[in-house]
C-alpha cells in the first residue's frame, strides 16, 4: 500500500511514472539457449579452420607432379668421421648348434695357416662390461669397467664413440663393437 501512495505523489509532482518490471524466467532461459547455440557454433567453424589448415600444411607439396619430401633438420650427431653402425656393417650371428651335437673348444692361441706371417702386435680384444648409463650435468656418461667414460674417451684400449640409452658402441682395434646391458 505505501509503495502504491508513493507512487501517487511522485506522479504528482513530476508528471512521470517509473514503472520497473522484471524479466521473466522463460526470457532469461531463451536468451541463454541463444547464447550457448551461438558458442557452439563459433567453436565448431574454429575447429574446422583449424582442420582445414592443418590439412593444407601437413600435404606434400608438389612441384612438376612429384611430391617433395619434407625436410628434417639434420642429426646433430652426424658426422661423416665416424663408420656406420655395427649393425649395418657386422655378418649375421652363426646359429647355435643343435642340442648334443659336441663342439671343439679351440686349443691354444689360433695360428696363421702355413705361408701367412700373422702380426705379432695385435693384441686379443679386451673384455668390456657395461655397468651403468646415465647424464652428468646433460653429457651422457657411462661406467665400463667400473670406469665412468664420455664419448671420446678411453678404456681399456677401446674407445667410447656414442652412449645410447641402454648400449654404447665402441671402436675396439679399429672395428665398431656395441655393448650392452
Amino acid at each position: 500500500m505505501d509503495a502504491l501512495k508513493k507512487l501517487e505523489r511522485d506522479r504528482e509532482t513530476t508528471g512521470q511514472v517509473v514503472v520497473v518490471a522484471t524479466t521473466s524466467a522463460a526470457t532469461v532461459r531463451a536468451r541463454f539457449l541463444q547464447f550457448v547455440a551461438a558458442a557452439v557454433i563459433v567453436c565448431a567453424l574454429a575447429a574446422a579452420s583449424a582442420w582445414g589448415v592443418w590439412r593444407l600444411l601437413s600435404a606434400p607439396q608438389a612441384v612438376g607432379g612429384t611430391p617433395r619430401p619434407p625436410e628434417s633438420p639434420p642429426s646433430p650427431r652426424a658426422s661423416a668421421a665416424l663408420p656406420p653402425p655395427i649393425w649395418e656393417t657386422a655378418a649375421a650371428p652363426r646359429p647355435a648348434p643343435p642340442p648334443g651335437t659336441a663342439t671343439r673348444a679351440p686349443r691354444g692361441p689360433a695360428t696363421a695357416p702355413p705361408g701367412v706371417i700373422a702380426p705379432a702386435n695385435v693384441s686379443p680384444a679386451p673384455e668390456l662390461h657395461l655397468e651403468a648409463i646415465s647424464s652428468q650435468d646433460g653429457v651422457p656418461v657411462a661406467v665400463i669397467n667400473g670406469q665412468l667414460v664420455r664419448e671420446g674417451e678411453d678404456v681399456d684400449g677401446a674407445r667410447v664413440l656414442r652412449i645410447g640409452a641402454d648400449h654404447v658402441e665402441l671402436d675396439v682395434q679399429g672395428k665398431r663393437r656395441v655393448i650392452g646391458f
